[in-house]
């Protein structure tokens, strides 16, 4: 079984709140963003394409009463291009991962000491995250991964 299966399987779909994060106008960097997409009509999940800027949906997050929030973003952890992690909160390093270093950092913080809220990154792996590049072909595989993966965890919780 794939590990970010395992990983989802420990909660259920109708608690999770799925936070897509990317710049789609910078090659790989729009990973999160695409992901969200392709997964915004997979009911039972709450899914938001928060663009650069995840900190604006704080208030809308947390109205929601989800308590388990799963940011995707591209992430440098030092892996081959399109390869893919499960962070928890405590792996994340004061954003000297993420392309969107502050903004992930800023929410991740916050909701570290918020004890009902639980707070996970899947990381992927870029090759490149230039102006006006298109994404790579490894990290559109590893998106279709993923998204395989949340729709799978998605059919088996129901």
């Amino acid at each position: 079984m794939n590990r970010l299966l395992e990983q989802l399987k420990n909660f259920d779909p109708i608690e999770c709140a799925v936070l897509g994060v990317g710049n789609s106008l910078k090659g790989d960097d729009g990973v999160g963003s695409i992901i969200a997409g392709r997964l915004k009509n997979v009911e039972p999940l709450y899914v938001i394409d928060t663009g650069t800027v995840p900190e604006n949906f704080i208030g809308k997050v947390l109205s929601t009463k989800r308590n388990v929030l799963v940011f995707i973003d591209a992430m440098d952890f030092g892996e081959k291009p399109g390869s893919y992690k499960f962070f928890g909160i405590e792996d994340i390093d004061d954003g000297d991962i993420s392309t969107h270093a502050p903004s992930l950092s800023y929410m991740l913080e916050i909701f570290k000491g918020g004890g009902e809220i639980q707070a996970y990154v899947i990381g992927i792996q870029p090759e490149t995250i230039e102006l006006g590049e298109k994404i790579s072909k490894r990290v559109e595989a590893a998106a279709k991964d993923i998204t395989d993966i949340f729709i799978e965890w998605v059919r088996c919780s129901a």
